[in-house]
């Protein structure tokens, strides 16, 4: 039953040509139809295919129906667009689209990429691509009035495979440790070792992960003999809009046990915020009317 619920929440949520150059060396025709992003030097970004260009300047088409005469002393870098057209419109690309509320997909942050994140507003966290395929983040858990040598600290790596067709496999570790927290002698650790299985793009996509938890004390290590399993998805519905769910199910948990989330997330081009709740079954025989709340920000420089 508890499958049936995650993927019923699942399903509602989820319902060219080549370059030619001119013979004259200083225009160039671009024949293909690419959709081209021009960094501006005063921070703007303007958005559209090149026409034609020469040593001076740039005609652009803009997305906005336009066209444009941008001299090249004012463009500071360009480069293909990395979102989507729809409708006319502009969707971005999601600067958090390798992680869902806690898990990650199984996509990189990508080569010299890197974004600051909060999760729920004491973790936060500094998310980097090592190369294209291995990421990396480290964090620290921080409540008011808590020492920092009582601070709870993370680190955790990812190794993307290459993407084939719609798929993207990925696994890792995420770990914690707390120091302090049974002995001061001891240091107590716990984290999280596991395999990421991502369907779809960067904008409307679907993973399984399986992950086994282990704890760290006083030098023993115990493991989970069986996976955690969490399925999560990541729906774009507009141009700055797309809905995150992210369900955990626990080995040997009840039903009313499992843990469903689901939020909206909110995309800029550099930010992304998500506004969602957590809650389980069982806690509406409790009493409990509202999830808890998840608060998470995500800024990609």
């Amino acid at each position: 039953m508890s499958n049936r619920i995650i993927l019923l929440s699942l399903t509602i949520i989820f319902s060219g040509a080549m370059a030619s150059q001119n013979a004259d060396s200083t225009v160039q025709k671009i024949a293909d139809q690419t959709i081209m992003t021009l960094n501006m030097n005063d921070g703007s970004d303007l958005t559209g295919r090149i026409v034609t260009e020469n040593d001076s300047i740039y005609v652009v088409d803009l997305t906005t129906g336009f066209q444009a005469n941008i001299p090249k002393s004012s463009v500071l870098q360009v480069s293909e667009f990395q979102g989507r057209m729809v409708g006319g419109k502009i969707y971005d690309p999601d600067p958090n689209r390798s992680r869902y509320l806690w898990s990650v997909s199984a996509f990189p942050v990508g080569k010299e990429e890197a974004y600051c994140s909060d999760f729920c507003l004491v973790f936060p966290s500094y998310n980097f691509g090592l190369s294209d395929q291995i990421s990396a983040q480290i964090g620290a858990f921080y409540f008011p009035g808590l020492s920092l040598k009582n601070m709870p600290f993370y680190a955790g790596a990812k190794m993307s495979l290459p993407t084939v067709g719609p798929f993207t496999t990925a696994g890792g570790i995420q770990y914690f440790t707390i120091p302090g927290f049974f002995d001061e002698n001891n240091r107590f650790g716990m984290g999280f070792l596991f395999t990421t299985g991502t369907v779809g793009d960067q904008f409307d996509h679907l993973s399984v992960s399986l992950g086994w938890g282990f704890v760290q004390f006083d030098g023993e290590t115990e493991i989970m003999d069986r996976p955690i399993i969490i399925l999560a998805g990541n729906k774009r519905i507009s141009s700055s809009i797309a809905l995150v769910t992210e369900n955990w199910i626990i080995p040997d948990s009840e039903v009313g046990q499992i843990p469903i989330s689901l939020a909206i997330r909110f995309i800029g081009k550099s930010i992304a915020v998500d506004l969602g709740g957590i809650m389980a079954l069982s806690m509406l025989d409790d009493g409990f009317v509202l999830p808890f709340p998840v608060i998470n920000f995500a800024y990609h420089r």
